[in-house]
C-alpha cells in the first residue's frame, strides 16, 4: 500500500522526490487524531479526510497570502529541537523493541529467554555495523568509491549481515518451527488487493461523522 500510494503521490502532487513514510511526529499526530474521533464521535477514515482536506486548504491560504516570507524569522533551533525529538523517538522505540521482551521475573520460575537475547544480539550487531560505515569515508584503506558506498548504504548492509547472522545454526535456537527469533510472516499478508479491515478502498467522507467531527479536523490539520 505504501508503494502504491507513493506512486500516485509522486505523479499527482509533482513531486517524486518525496519519500512517503510515517515518521515518529506524524505518528503521534495520528495517535492523537484517533483520539480524538472518540470525542466527536466520528469514525477515523472520514475524520483523517477532513484534516487533509483543513491542511491542504490551510497550505493553499498560507502560499496565496505570502506567508513563507516570514520563515526567515524562525531560528535554526526549531529545526534542531524538531531533529531531536524525532532521534528520540526512534531511539526510544528500538530500545523498547529491544529490551521489553527480556522478561526478568523473580522467584524459582524462570523463563527461557535465549530468542530474546538473541534478538537482542542481532539489534546490537546492527547498530555497530551501521555506526562502524557511518564513518568508513575516513578510512585510509579501500578506494574512495568503496568507501563512499560504504558510507551511503551503511544501514543497508548492517540489515542484510545482521539478517544473514540471525540465520546462523545456535542463534535462532528455534525448536521444530517454535521459539526463536520473532520473525515478520509475510505468507499471512493477503495478496487479494483488498483492505485488511472490514472496509472498501474509499470511504465515503460525510458518513460516520458530523459537523462537529468535520469542523473538529482543523485542530489536527493545523498541527
Amino acid at each position: 500500500s505504501s508503494a502504491i500510494i507513493g506512486v500516485i503521490y509522486a505523479i499527482f502532487a509533482g513531486q517524486p522526490l518525496v519519500i512517503m513514510g510515517i515518521t515518529g511526529p506524524v505518528a503521534i499526530l495520528l495517535g492523537t487524531s484517533y483520539g480524538l474521533t472518540e470525542q466527536f464521535d466520528a469514525e477515523y477514515f472520514p475524520f483523517f479526510f477532513w484534516i487533509c482536506i483543513w491542511a491542504g486548504l490551510m497550505h493553499i491560504i498560507s502560499a496565496m497570502i505570502g506567508l513563507v516570507s516570514l520563515v526567515w524569522k524562525v531560528t535554526p533551533f526549531t529545526t534542531q529541537i524538531f531533529e531531536l525529538f524525532i532521534a528520540i523517538t526512534f531511539l526510544y522505540a528500538a530500545i523498547k523493541d529491544l529490551v521489553q521482551p527480556i522478561y526478568f521475573a523473580d522467584g524459582e520460575y524462570r523463563q527461557d529467554r535465549s530468542a530474546q537475547y538473541a534478538t537482542l544480539l542481532v539489534g546490537l550487531l546492527t547498530f555497530y555495523i551501521a555506526w562502524t560505515l557511518h564513518f568508513a569515508e575516513t578510512w585510509t584503506y579501500f578506494t574512495r568509491q568503496v568507501r563512499i558506498f560504504l558510507t551511503s548504504y551503511n544501514t543497508l548492509i548492517a540489515v542484510v549481515i545482521a539478517t544473514a547472522f540471525s540465520y546462523l545454526p545456535g542463534v535462532d535456537v528455534a525448536n521444530n518451527g517454535l521459539g526463536g527469533i520473532d520473525r515478520v510472516n509475510i505468507r499471512s499478508i493477503p495478496w487479494d488487493w483488498q483492505p485488511t479491515a472490514d472496509r472498501p478502498w474509499v470511504s465515503d467522507p460525510f458518513t460516520g461523522i458530523d459537523a462537529r467531527g468535520i469542523f473538529g479536523a482543523i485542530v489536527p490539520g493545523f498541527m
